[in-house]
């Protein structure tokens, strides 16, 4: 297998894999359809680019994906019976994403994406605007909201609505690290 860097405009090269063998070939389509990596390609053959998802404690999310027809993907853990914040950067075109734009945001938490939620944030509670340019998603969890978390894996997204459109920018999995005293 041949692995090719493949220079973008913000300075962190992307990952192309090429299959020299049927099983290498094998192995890159599971890791395009598996999202151990994020592609690039809509359709995975014996020759994928990639994308590393990020792994920033304050993501950055921007449209490289988006622009493509895809969601970015941002994993993230919590600590079961423990508030947890994190906040996520919007940037599009590589121009902040002012979110007061948007009518409405909101996340929901599901142990599988076809299950009902378990937690719902939106700009009520749970959700809050911030940043010079209002590109700043700040997502608080309560103690109380985590401690109702039991599984080990959940889903989440973010949708964005808009006067006249629902968008999607951002989902991804909660690893939830459980605790002994309550």
């Amino acid at each position: 297998m041949r692995v090719v860097a493949v220079p973008t405009t913000n300075g962190i090269d992307d990952i192309k894999l090429i299959a020299e063998t049927d099983s290498e070939a094998v192995f890159i389509r599971q890791l395009a359809e598996a999202g151990t990596l994020s592609s690039l390609s809509t359709s995975a053959s014996s020759s994928v680019v990639f994308r590393a998802i990020s792994v920033q404690s304050t993501p950055t999310v921007n449209d490289n994906l988006i622009s493509r027809g895809k969601v970015g993907k941002y994993d993230f853990s919590v600590r079961q019976n423990e508030s947890h914040a994190v906040g996520m950067t919007f940037i599009k075109a590589d121009v902040p994403l002012d979110l007061t734009a948007y009518t409405a945001i909101k996340l929901q938490v599901k142990s599988s994406k076809h299950s009902s939620a378990i937690l719902t944030l939106d700009l009520t509670a749970g959700l809050a605007i911030s940043g010079d340019d209002n590109n700043v998603l700040n997502i608080s969890m309560t103690a109380n909201q985590t401690k109702e978390l039991c599984n080990e894996t959940y889903y989440y997204d973010i949708l964005f609505t808009g006067t006249s459109t629902n968008i999607y920018y951002i989902e991804g999995k909660i690893t939830v690290k459980k605790s002994v005293t309550r």
